[in-house]
């Protein structure tokens, strides 16, 4: 009907013809399937960096959302990581050198599986307090926090491939046990109904009960340290807390008073309620490692 001037993908009809039978003005001429495509070429930003994959392009009138004018991207590779890592570590004494942070995020990983929970907690899962509280703790989450524990200990080991005390594990696992105690209390003191997608946990056992968890995941946490027999690993911990508390406290207090607050004033919430426990996860694992006041001065 269009006399020839659009093809409709079929490569026997009109295959001179570019411009699709498909009802709209592909080359932005102002008429519909009647002449070969003449619109702008737009490029794929599929990592959204402002630059285009040049082998992912598309003719429009108008830039498409998640598309750009230019094929400057290039390909993220692993040909530089050697380099990247000789010039990082320039010493041979370097203990962090090359140090196996995947296997070890994996490994970490491994340590939140309900049967090795399940091995740490003992007689914390008895009954259903312990039960409803390791099932949380074991939930989805990145376990940053236990992964930098992991990683300050075994960046203060002679050899890399020691074996992981169980010390480790107990100290990963308290530094998770406090973060999720305080996502329990976060999630009710801003009356958020989503955790990792699934519906937070005072909305499936009631506020009340969830105050509990989150006091007893904060028990477990003291307790799994207290075992260590290091007091200096508890006061870092308490220390944390309390400055976290301090900083939900400003955010909480905030919201009774809402008011324009100077940038600095905002990042010191942000510093007591976020850095404070990376602070203490950093920390820990320096401790059982052996690190020096200086490296604590640091972290």
């Amino acid at each position: 009907p269009n006399e020839g001037d659009c093809d409709d993908d079929d490569k026997n009809v009109h295959p001179d013809a570019n411009e699709k039978c498909n009802n709209k003005d592909d080359d932005c001429d102002g008429t519909k399937d009647n002449d070969p495509i003449d619109g702008d070429t737009y490029y794929e930003d599929w990592d959204s960096d402002g630059y285009g994959d040049a082998n992912n392009s598309m003719e429009a009138c108008d830039e498409p959302h998640g598309y750009v004018d230019n094929d400057d991207d290039c390909a993220d590779t692993n040909i530089d990581i050697d380099w990247l890592w000789d010039v990082i570590h320039l010493t041979s004494d370097d203990r962090t050198y090359r140090m196996d942070l995947n296997g070890l995020r994996e490994e970490v990983a491994s340590w939140f599986t309900p049967p090795a929970l399940a091995a740490l907690a003992g007689d914390a899962i008895t009954d259903a307090t312990g039960k409803i509280a390791y099932d949380w703790l074991a939930r989805d989450g990145k376990r940053w926090r236990p992964f930098l524990t992991a990683c300050t200990w075994q960046a203060y080991q002679e050899n890399p491939d020691t074996e992981i005390p169980l010390d480790l594990k107990k100290v990963a696992v308290a530094v998770e046990c406090f973060h999720k105690a305080s996502l329990i209390h976060d999630d009710i003191e801003d009356g958020d109904e989503q955790r990792y997608a699934r519906p937070a946990l005072h909305t499936v056992v009631g506020v009340p009960v969830a105050l509990n968890i989150g006091d007893f995941l904060l028990g477990e946490g003291y307790r799994l340290l207290g075992e260590l027999g290091q007091p200096d690993m508890t006061a870092i911990a308490a220390e944390g807390h309390v400055t976290l508390c301090r900083g939900q406290g400003r955010g909480l207090l905030w919201t009774r008073h809402p008011a324009p607050l100077p940038s600095m004033q905002v990042l010191e919430i942000f510093r007591q309620k976020t850095a404070a426990a990376f602070e203490v996860a950093l920390r820990l694992g320096a401790i059982l490692g052996g690190a020096d006041e200086a490296t604590h001065d640091v972290l």
